[in-house]
Formats: structure tokens, C-alpha cells, sequence
């Protein structure tokens, strides 16, 4: 606290001069201090010192004043002539480093360029002196502030913006909040947001809050139509001289869900399998696509109908295979369901599998019987005797299949073979039974 200084030789000393230190110490441990050097000067009767006219005054100067221009005028009054200076402090505020001087007549000019972003307010100590010696000194105090110019562009936080967002958000879900800031005061740092003109097309995609920087939805998005957006967000002062702005990318990217089916590559598949293949081998693959990606897009198979003894199986790579043995004469077409499913989605299609067949069953006959055939003369010609009331009612089981016994193939006719004899008895017709040599009644009577 400053306290009055009492003196009790001043009447004696007139003209004299007084010098000593001031030391001002805290109450920490240790306790720290600081010394500074007073002088003195004890005046004359006769002696008057500078007087200003207010011990403070305040002015207003815009920021992009020049270089030169007087901003501020102080007057000090005094029966001598007076020098007038700025006592610089230690902070910019205080003139240091120097944006202002004076000159003799108390006028203040800039001499470096203002900038209110980096000091918006001086306090200046200014000083009038006389040319006497020692000096005689006056103080006030000037207050110079800086008043604002549209002379910053916004700034945005972040350029490019990054953002995702899932396919399946809500029609006015929020995307990101673009954010610019302006170091200018007032309306030159009130900010709006809006779609830069070329991309003004996706106006009807996104919409942002002016005001917030808040950018939402306006329609349901689709991955498997638009992957990706790119787009640019302008930022502009309400500047009343001038407008400046300043713009950003913001790119987002749409995150997959699962919304779409897998797809069969066939409506319907046809294979074939011969019935006597292992258990093991592989029928045919079927193969689905799906839009979505992965995990999305894969799928897993089963055999949904159609198989109800388990012959067939299928393996996560859609290859369908034997399972157990098969048997064309139990079932020789197979309708197999198959059904590929994403997790989410089930697509069906159908395996239409024929079971070709193999020599794998010998020809039955359903009754032992021996036939009795009388032949007429063929003494001059091959005979002719039809035996089909006999025939009719033993059928040949396979003819397929190459016999046992007396009976075998021969090219599209059978024929049976004599027990005694090398001559043969053919099937011609449906039901007939012709001898292929001459026959002689008298010789041979019966077959």
C-alpha cells in the first residue's frame, strides 16, 4: 500500500535532491522481494511543474488505420517549455515493442500496423517534462482502443471432414457438426454454412443448419447405390463492408448393413449322378451373390427338402455331394431344396438331380418254366411258330442286363439256345419264335 512521505527537513532543503530505494517484501518463506530507486526533488518556491489537463483520457481508432495517422492528442501546461514521451512497459499493451509515439506538441501517431486481434487495447503512461535540471515531471494515463476491421477469414476446424454413417440411419439423423471460427468481433465473426455452389446437388441428400453447422440426413441412404460423398461447406462472415468466407471438404462414407438377399447364379439347377457313385463325390457347386459386403455377403447352405433319407449333403463352399449310396430303381429324379441364407436373409432354389443308371442288376425270370414249341416242316423254307400265349405270361425281368442260363442278347432280339443242338430259335416279332435253319420234322421233333 502506498503511504504518504512524510518529510521534515523539506523547508530546509528547497532544491535539494533525494535519492534512496523502496523495497517491498511477501510474507512467503523465504520471503522474496523487490527494490526500486525513488528521487526526490524538493522544489523551489518559484517552481511549477507540468499540469495535464485529465489524469486520464480514452480514444477509439479503427485497426486498419495507416501508418502516420495521428489517433490522439494530450496537453500539459507550464510556464516553460515541456518535452512530451511514452514511458514503454514490459507488455504489448504498453507499447512494447512500440505501435505509437508522441511528438512535442502531445500528438500520438502510429508508426508499426495495428492488428486488434493481437491487442485490442494500449494503456500508455504518458510523460511531460520540463527542460529544466533536474526535470519537472507530469503523468497521465491514455487508454487508446481498437476497434474492429472485416479483415479475417473463417477458419474451419478441420479440413477435410471424415465422417461415416450407416446405410440404415433415419431419415434428419445427424452426420457431423462442421465448425469455423473467426477472429474478428461482432457481425464480421458471425458465421453461416451452406453447400458450396457446385455441389449444390446434394442439397437434396443433406441438409445443414445454417447457423449450427449441423449436417443431417434428408433421405434413406443406400451403400449399394452411393458408397461415398464428397462435398464442399462454405463458412461466411455477415462482414456490413466486406464478406469473407472460407470452405471445406466433407467426405462421407456409408457403412454397410445387411439389407440385401443372396442370389442364386441359377432359378434352377439340373445335375445328373450315377447311382453307383460313392458317398463323397461332388454333384455340382451352386454359387449365390450378394451386394452387401463382407460379413454381410456371406452365405451358408443347406439342403432344405427333397432328401428326406440323407443322400446328398452340401459344404459351406456350395459343393453338393453324395452322402450315402444311391439306388436308381428306388428313386430316379430327385427335387432337392437348397437354401442360402446371410445371417439376416434366406434365398431358396431347386436341384433337379437324375440318377443315371448302372449294370448293377441281373436278369429274373418269375417262374421256371420249360416251353413246349412243335415246328412244321421247313424242309424247304424257315418255319415260322408263334409261341405267345407261352411267352406272355413269362416276361423277361432286365433286358437290360445280360442273362444267365439259356437265355441272352443279340442285337435288339433273344434268342434262345437248343439244349441238344447248335441251331438257333429267334424272338423276331413281338410274340414269334422263328428257327433260323431249316428244320426237319423226321430228325428233330423238339427243342
Amino acid at each position: 500500500m502506498w503511504k504518504p512521505l512524510q518529510c521534515s527537513v523539506c523547508s530546509v532543503t528547497e532544491n535539494h535532491l533525494f535519492q534512496f530505494f523502496v523495497r517491498a517484501t511477501d510474507h512467503g518463506v523465504p520471503p522474496q522481494y523487490s527494490d526500486v530507486p525513488v528521487d526526490v526533488y524538493v522544489m523551489g518556491a518559484m517552481d511549477y511543474p507540468p499540469r495535464f489537463h485529465s489524469d486520464h483520457s480514452e480514444f477509439f481508432v479503427y485497426e486498419d488505420r495507416t501508418v502516420g495517422s495521428v489517433v490522439a492528442a494530450v496537453t500539459a501546461e507550464s510556464n516553460q517549455s515541456l518535452a512530451y514521451v511514452i514511458v514503454p512497459g514490459e507488455l504489448p499493451n504498453t507499447n512494447n515493442p512500440m505501435k505509437f509515439d508522441i511528438d512535442n506538441d502531445g500528438k500520438i501517431s502510429i508508426i508499426e500496423p495495428l492488428d486488434r486481434e493481437e491487442t485490442e487495447k494500449f494503456e500508455l503512461t504518458i510523460k511531460a517534462e520540463t527542460e529544466t535540471s533536474p526535470s519537472l515531471v507530469a503523468f497521465t494515463k491514455v487508454t487508446i482502443q481498437i476497434r474492429d476491421r472485416n479483415d479475417n477469414s473463417p477458419q474451419f476446424e478441420s479440413n477435410p471432414y471424415m465422417v461415416s454413417i450407416v446405410e440404415n440411419a433415419d431419415i434428419g439423423s445427424q452426420v457431423v457438426q462442421i465448425i469455423a471460427h473467426d477472429a474478428d468481433i461482432g457481425a464480421n465473426a458471425d458465421i453461416t454454412y451452406g453447400f458450396a455452389v457446385e455441389d449444390a446437388h446434394l442439397a437434396n441428400v443433406f441438409a445443414i443448419n445454417s447457423e449450427t453447422g449441423w449436417i443431417t440426413t434428408l433421405v434413406e441412404l443406400d451403400r449399394e447405390t452411393e458408397e461415398d460423398y464428397a462435398f464442399g461447406i462454405v463458412a461466411r462472415d455477415r462482414g456490413s463492408d466486406v464478406q469473407l468466407s472460407d470452405m471445406t471438404t466433407v467426405r462421407v462414407t456409408v457403412l454397410d448393413y445387411n439389407d440385401c438377399a443372396p442370389v442364386f447364379s441359377e432359378e434352377v439347377y439340373e445335375g445328373s449322378v450315377n447311382e453307383d457313385a460313392l458317398p463323397g463325390t461332388i454333384i455340382l457347386t451352386v454359387q449365390t451373390s450378394d451386394q452387401d459386403l463382407p460379413p454381410n455377403n456371406e452365405a451358408t447352405y443347406s439342403l432344405v427338402s427333397g432328401d428326406p433319407r440323407g443322400q446328398f449333403n452340401i459344404r459351406s463352399t456350395g459343393e453338393i455331394y453324395v452322402n450315402k449310396a444311391l439306388d436308381r430303381e428306388v428313386t430316379p429324379v430327385y427335387d432337392l431344396g437348397v437354401a442360402a441364407s446371410d445371417g439376416v436373409f434366406v434365398t431358396t432354389t431347386t436341384l433337379r438331380l437324375s440318377i443315371l443308371d448302372a449294370n448293377d442288376n441281373a436278369p429274373v425270370c418269375g417262374k421256371v418254366t420249360n416251353w413246349l414249341v412243335y415246328l412244321t416242316d421247313t424242309s424247304y423254307s424257315p418255319s415260322k411258330t408263334t409261341i405267345e400265349p407261352v411267352l406272355k405270361n413269362h416276361p423277361i425281368v432286365d433286358i437290360n442286363m445280360i442273362s444267365q442260363g439259356r437265355w441272352s442278347l443279340v442285337t435288339g432280339s433273344v434268342t434262345l439256345k437248343c439244349r441238344t443242338y447248335q441251331e438257333y430259335l429267334v424272338f423276331q416279332d413281338r410274340w414269334s419264335l422263328m428257327a433260323v435253319v431249316s428244320q426237319d420234322r423226321l430228325t428233330v421233333l423238339l427243342y
